[in-house]
C-alpha cells in the first residue's frame, strides 16, 4: 500500500514540474506601465521625481527654498538653480555665484521665461522667443567639434533633440517643443551647445575651475512629468556629473521671495540703521518741547430757548421793520386760528368783520381798550419812530398774547 502511494506521489511531482516547464516555455512576463494621476505631494513639489531619482542614484540632494542658501554654498558642489528667481538676483549675489563657479563649483541654471535674467546677462546669454522655423533644415549628422574634445549633435526631426556630451558616451535623445524659450550667446563662446530645429536649449561654459550649464527650460528634462521620458533621466545624471561627480548637490527651486524687512536687513541694513539713528535724534530733539496732555474743552450744550431767541433776533435784524412785520404776522395768524377754533362761523366773515368780532368778544376781558385791540389785530403800521420800534413791537405782542389767552 505504501509502495503504491509513493508511486502516485512521484508521478504527481513529475507532472507538476512538466507543467511548470511548459508554462515558462510558452508564456513570457511582459511589464506594463500604467500612468496614474499625481498625488498631493507630487502636485505640491514639481521636483519630487528628481529628488527621488537622486536618492536612488546614491547622491541625495540638499533641498532649499530660501535664497540665503545661495550665500553659503559648499566648495566643489553642484547647484541646480530653478526659476523664477529675478527678485533675489541682486548684483552682489550674481557676482558671488560666478566667483563660486570659478573656484570649482558647477551651476546648472534654468533660464527665466523671458529675456530679463540678471544671472544669464552676467554670463553673456540671452533668452528669447522667436517664431518657430517651419521649413526643413538639413544638418550634417556627425558630431560638431568644439574647442575641446567634447562635441554635440543637434539634429532631430520636429521637437526632438539628440546630442553627445562626451566622447565615448551614447547619443542622448530628448524633446523640447517650439513654445519653449531658446538661448543665444552675446560675446561669449560656449564649450558646447545642444538644440533642435527651433533653436538652442542647452549651453555649457567653462569658467575657471568650474562650469555653468544653462538649460531652457529645465522642467522639460527634470520635472515630474518629463524625467521618465526619452533619455531625460540619463541627460540630467550626465550633466550633474560633468564637473564634480562626487560633490554635494544643492537643489534650489520654488524660491521663497523675502519680505521687505528681510530684504532691508540683508541688503540695506546700513541705510536702515542710518535712518533709525536719524529718526531717534529727531525725536530726542523735539520731544522735550511737548508738555502734559491738556484736557479737551467740554463744549457747552445750548438749550432750545436759546436757539429760538437766536432765530428771532436774526429775523429781527435781517430787514429792519420788515422782520418785525414778519413776526407780527405770525402772531396774528395764531390768534385768528385760535378764534376760528372757538367759532367756525368766523371763517365766513371778511377780515375786517373778523377783527370787530374778536374785539367785541375780548374787549371787556382785557386791560386794553377796543381801539388798541383793533389796531393790533388789523395789522396796521406801528406808529412809532425807528428808535422806539422795539417798544411798539413789544406792546403789540402783549396785546395779541392777551387776546389769544382770552379766547
Amino acid at each position: 500500500m505504501s509502495r503504491t502511494r509513493g508511486r502516485w506521489t512521484g508521478a504527481g511531482i513529475v507532472f507538476f514540474f512538466i507543467v511548470v516547464i511548459w508554462f515558462f516555455r510558452n508564456f513570457d512576463r511582459i511589464p506594463v506601465t500604467v500612468h496614474v494621476g499625481a498625488n498631493s505631494e507630487a502636485m505640491n513639489n514639481p521636483d519630487l521625481a528628481l529628488e527621488k531619482f537622486l536618492v536612488r542614484m546614491g547622491r541625495p540632494a540638499t533641498i532649499g527654498r530660501d535664497a540665503q542658501l545661495l550665500d553659503r554654498l559648499p566648495a566643489a558642489g553642484v547647484l541646480v538653480l530653478g526659476a523664477p528667481r529675478r527678485p533675489i538676483m541682486t548684483k552682489a549675489r550674481v557676482t558671488e555665484l560666478l566667483a563660486w563657479v570659478a573656484r570649482g563649483g558647477h551651476l546648472l541654471v534654468d533660464a527665466e521665461r523671458d529675456d530679463r535674467d540678471p544671472l544669464l546677462e552676467a554670463i553673456g546669454v540671452n533668452v528669447w522667443r522667436a517664431t518657430p522655423v517651419t521649413h526643413v533644415v538639413r544638418v550634417q549628422r556627425t558630431p560638431i567639434e568644439r574647442q575641446s574634445d567634447r562635441s554635440v549633435v543637434s539634429i532631430a526631426p520636429a521637437n526632438e533633440m539628440t546630442f553627445l556630451v562626451r566622447p565615448g558616451d551614447r547619443i542622448l535623445r530628448t524633446s523640447i517643443g517650439p513654445s519653449a524659450p531658446r538661448l543665444r550667446t552675446q560675446g561669449v563662446t560656449p564649450e558646447w551647445s545642444a538644440g533642435n530645429r527651433y533653436g538652442i536649449h542647452i549651453l555649457h561654459f567653462v569658467r575657471g575651475r568650474g562650469a555653468i550649464t544653462v538649460i531652457a527650460p529645465l522642467d522639460a528634462l527634470a520635472a515630474n512629468e518629463t524625467l521618465g521620458r526619452y533619455d531625460n533621466a540619463e541627460i540630467v545624471w550626465t550633466l550633474l556629473n560633468l564637473v564634480n561627480p562626487r560633490g554635494p548637490i544643492i537643489l534650489v527651486s520654488q524660491l521663497r521671495i523675502p519680505s521687505l524687512w528681510e530684504w532691508l536687513m540683508g541688503s540695506a541694513w546700513m541705510v536702515l540703521t542710518s535712518g533709525l539713528i536719524v529718526l531717534f535724534l529727531w525725536l530726542w530733539r523735539i520731544v522735550p518741547r511737548f508738555g502734559p496732555v491738556a484736557a479737551s474743552a467740554v463744549l457747552e450744550r445750548r438749550g432750545l430757548v436759546e436757539h429760538l431767541a437766536a432765530m428771532g433776533l436774526a429775523v429781527w435784524r435781517a430787514g429792519g421793520e420788515t422782520g418785525l412785520t414778519y413776526w407780527l404776522g405770525c402772531v396774528r395768524r395764531s390768534v385768528m386760528n385760535r378764534a376760528a377754533q372757538r367759532d367756525s362761523d368766523l371763517l365766513r366773515l371778511s377780515p375786517g368783520q373778523q377783527v370787530l368780532w374778536i374785539t367785541r368778544r375780548v374787549a371787556d376781558k382785557t386791560a386794553f381798550d377796543a381801539k388798541a385791540i383793533r389796531t393790533a389785530l388789523a395789522g396796521q403800521e406801528i406808529d412809532v419812530e425807528a428808535g422806539a420800534a422795539r417798544a411798539g413791537f413789544t406792546q403789540v405782542i402783549k396785546i395779541l398774547q392777551q387776546v389769544e389767552r382770552t379766547l
